[in-house]
């Protein structure tokens, strides 16, 4: 019997760490050709198993037999399903840990970059930075640090709001904007 070389394993399977084997029964035509293939066995009973037996389903389709039969002819042909195996599952595994380290550069870049922003007197970053350390989502949680921010943030936008009623004709400007940004303003865009 010829058939094509063995599928890839499932990216969702093999995620979970789902394993099994995929016992199919396969009917030939008396010419040779693939007339039926279906699964006898199924490798579990989950959606990630199902996954393991349509792959090895589609792996069949192209298989037939190395010279005709007299008849038709049934073979039962198994896929055994262990991760780590031919090396498909590691290379997976390691294109997510990549894709991992990768979000976590980018993350780490962004949040450096809301640190300088803040540092810096941009009201929207010192805002953002305090809420990141009031959840404890992307930075450990720090009420301390989450209070300062939120302060200084406050601080900020009163300073502006107290500039902007000194000297009515000048345009209050958000947080991070600048002198480019004010003059493409029209006048009556600007706020008092």
């Amino acid at each position: 019997m010829l058939c094509q070389p063995r599928p890839d394993y499932p990216k969702a399977a093999a995620s979970r760490g789902v394993q099994g084997t995929s016992i199919i029964d396969l009917e030939f035509a008396a010419d040779g050709t693939l007339a039926m293939a279906r699964i006898a066995v199924p490798s579990g009973a989950s959606p990630e198993h199902t996954l393991l037996d349509e792959a090895a389903l589609a792996a069949v389709q192209r298989c037939r037999l190395a010279r005709a039969e007299p008849a038709p002819t049934t073979r039962r042909i198994t896929y055994s399903w262990k991760l780590d195996e031919g090396g498909t599952t590691a290379d997976y595994m390691k294109e997510l840990e990549r894709a991992q380290r990768e979000r976590l550069a980018i993350q780490a870049a962004d949040d450096a970059r809301l640190s300088i922003d803040a540092e810096h007197g941009v009201a929207v970053a010192q805002l953002a930075l305090a809420r990141q350390y009031a959840d404890g989502e992307r930075r450990e949680r720090n009420d301390k640090l989450a209070s300062t921010w939120f302060r200084k943030a406050r601080r900020l936008r009163e300073r502006r709001r107290h500039a902007a009623r000194r000297r009515p004709g000048r345009a209050l400007v958000p947080a991070g904007g600048s002198p480019q940004l004010r003059r493409a303003l029209p006048s009556r865009a600007r706020l008092p």
